[in-house]
């Protein structure tokens, strides 16, 4: 079953971090830009219609384009990521969200809070995220802080050998 994902896409990330993304993070070699993750997993792709698309433009008219910088490189066990500050704009969006597709929590509900990140590797070993943790440091840690701005919510899906490919860009005002 093909999945879909609600992300904020960040152009800005791309010339940084996309050839750290396609070597380290399976969904960049899928066709997934760099983002910031405001609802996954969102409802089956076969299963979105009229409706959804309806409440997602909604949502993000209501929302203010955001100026925010990627300000540090982060650790979750297994994934190397970049913090978005502020990080209450897309906190909000996502609460939005939740309130309206309950059924969707993020992630699957396998964790209690759902911290905003742009994600640039993900790793099976310990030893794998430090290693390559020191060549990002030296890479892009002068490049940091990295002004960036969300301009709208895209709506990804996958196809049935998990390609994702944009189907929707909801602008925000």
């Amino acid at each position: 079953m093909s999945e879909s994902a609600l992300v904020v896409e960040v152009e800005a990330a791309e010339p940084l971090i996309g050839h750290w993304r396609r070597r380290y993070d399976p969904s960049a070699r899928l066709g997934m830009p760099a983002h910031v993750t405001a609802l996954f997993p969102f409802r089956p792709a076969a299963s979105l219609g009229p409706s959804e698309m309806n409440i997602l433009g909604q949502v993000a008219a209501q929302v203010e384009r955001c100026r925010f910088q990627l300000t540090a490189l982060e650790q979750f066990p297994g994934v190397l990521w970049l913090r978005p500050d502020p990080d209450d704009w897309c906190r909000q969006l996502t609460s939005t969200l939740i309130s309206l597709f309950p059924d969707c929590p993020p992630y699957g509900g396998r964790f209690r809070d759902s911290i905003p990140h742009l994600t640039v590797g993900q790793f099976a070993a310990d030893a794998d995220v430090q290693r390559v943790l020191q060549g990002l440091q030296a890479d892009i840690g002068g490049s940091l802080p990295l002004d960036c701005v969300a301009t709208s919510l895209s709506l990804f899906v996958s196809d049935s050998g998990g390609s994702w490919a944009v189907a929707a860009r909801f602008p925000f005002r």
